[in-house]
């Protein structure tokens, strides 16, 4: 006899009649299913699944299998979710709320949850989980007085990344959200921006970050009303003493780009290659830096002189994203816009010829001659970067513009080898950024492509530092195990060749 399965008159016994008009109970009740099922209404890696359920991979993979031959369940990537079926995902919502009353003290409000929890307290009452969001706002230089403890579970590492998300989850108000903005000016240089994404995906914060990066830096967001007015948020920088100005008009940038580019002691040819070419190009409004490119020591020798001539100095702090953008260098001035320099490279990738062959003639001032990539150029590399607002420009670009997605692939690989299966991760992300807070379609054959790329190299990786567990590697990316095994068994073999 199969198993059987009584249905109380609830809500929730309404939603397994419902979900069973369509599915077989056992199969989505049955053995692990139910302890599954309440964490896929949103994507979730089988890592994380294995953490928030305490079941083992194995088990995990088993059931999932099921699940999947019985359409209860997709696979995206690295990723597990339900099906497209509302009678499951509600049936699933409500498990997931009878589970959380195991894991939430009397005391605590919910305020977000899917693969983790955020959790609100009275002050300095304990709850499960570590310490987060606006309760860590101290440690990282600003002062926050709340009435109430965030927790997050389960417990995890928490850097100012993880503070930054939480606190957007749990912000209920602009001028909490604001306060999310102040805490990322005032700790820029040791926030990755691109980790910060990463935890945000899946949830309501990838969006405000997006917003966040923008709001910042005075120039436009999509939903304004979520934060404060600029000169509201302004007056609160100031009492933390962090100064903010708007965003510079067109006219403004030119005139700023004119007054160092007179010191010019000989003609050089540089490129526009991000945010002023898109202004030059009327799709962005504004921007806050100048980023330029040149071809050799000689012009960067150039242009770093006259800079400095006109009260520019070298920049001492760089945010990670910064420096993984690698300019050559980054100046800045008290009432200028900032310049960040490169020279041939872009986030280490030198630029093609072809790129190059692309550009066309913006405008000359004084002996400054000023190229503009192509738009298509441009995004390919705001999306070869980590940096704050650089994904925004690019989601930008494409949807005024469009984008040559197979100009794109070719600029891609030309990268080197060693070079490209370290972006290849970081395209990746900024393509699921594209894709998931943007709605902008990604060529699936270019992004299966990046995505093989970037599991092999991490494979590689592990195997060059002495791992060669699959099951350890096959849990940390996210894959079968017996893809792991096959991979490494191909490194085995090169290298006694």
């Amino acid at each position: 006899m199969g198993d059987v399965f009584t249905v109380s008159n609830t809500s929730l016994g309404k939603a397994i009649l419902d979900a069973a008009s369509r599915y077989s109970v056992p199969t989505i009740l049955g053995g692990l299913a139910e302890k599954i099922l309440p964490h896929l209404l949103n994507p979730t890696r089988l890592t994380d699944l294995a953490q928030l359920t305490g079941l083992s991979e194995s088990a995990l993979r088993k059931t999932l299998t099921t699940l999947m031959e019985r359409g209860a369940v997709k696979r995206e990537g690295w990723h597990y979710r339900l099906a497209d079926d509302e009678t499951l995902q509600r049936l699933a919502q409500l498990l997931k709320e009878k589970n959380l009353l195991k894991k939430v003290e009397p005391n605590a409000s919910i305020l977000y949850t899917n693969s983790f929890i955020i959790k609100a307290v009275p002050k300095g009452e304990k709850a499960l989980g570590e310490l987060t969001a606006f309760s860590r706002f101290p440690q990282y230089g600003v002062q926050f007085l709340t009435d109430r403890d965030y927790y997050v579970y389960p417990p995890t590492k928490i850097g100012p990344e993880k503070v930054l998300v939480h606190a957007l989850l749990s912000s209920k108000s602009s001028y909490e959200r604001s306060m999310c903005a102040l805490f990322f000016l005032v700790n820029r240089t040791r926030i990755d921006i691109f980790e910060a994404r990463k935890t945000a995906k899946h949830t309501p914060a990838l969006g405000l970050l997006l917003d966040l990066e923008n709001y910042v830096a005075g120039l436009p967001v999509s939903k304004p009303e979520l934060f404060l007015p600029w000169n509201e948020f302004s007056d609160l920088c100031a009492v933390y003493g962090v100064k903010v100005e708007p965003a510079p008009s067109a006219v403004e940038i030119i005139s700023n780009i004119e007054g160092w580019a007179r010191k010019l002691k000989e003609s050089v040819t540089a490129y526009l290659l991000g945010g002023v070419n898109m202004v030059l190009r009327q799709i962005k409004s504004s921007t806050k830096d100048i980023d330029l490119l040149v071809e050799n020591s000689r012009e960067y020798e150039l242009i770093a002189e006259a800079l400095q001539a006109s009260g520019y100095e070298k920049a001492v702090e760089w945010s990670p994203g910064d420096r993984d953008a690698g300019p050559s260098n980054i100046f800045i001035h008290p009432t200028m816009l900032r310049v960040d320099l490169f020279t041939s490279k872009v986030g280490g990738i030198p630029v093609s010829d072809t790129v190059k062959a692309r550009a066309s003639s913006g405008m000359s001032l004084g002996k400054l001659r000023l190229m503009l990539f192509s738009l298509d150029d441009v995004a390919y590399m705001k999306l070869l970067t980590t940096r704050e607002r650089d994904v925004s420009d690019a989601a930008e670009i494409i949807r005024r513009h469009g984008i040559n997605w197979e100009t794109f692939r070719e600029e891609v690989e030309k990268i080197p080898p060693d070079i490209l299966k370290r972006k290849a991760f970081v395209i990746l992300e900024n393509l699921d950024v594209l894709r998931m807070s943007y709605g902008l379609r990604i060529p699936r054959k270019l992004y299966s492509w990046l995505r093989r790329m970037a599991i092999d190299s991490g494979i590689k990786e592990f195997w060059k530092r002495g791992v060669d567990n699959a099951s350890i590697i096959a849990r940390d990316m996210g894959v079968h195990p017996s893809y792991v095994r096959r991979k490494l068994a191909e490194l085995r073999r090169k290298r006694q060749v």
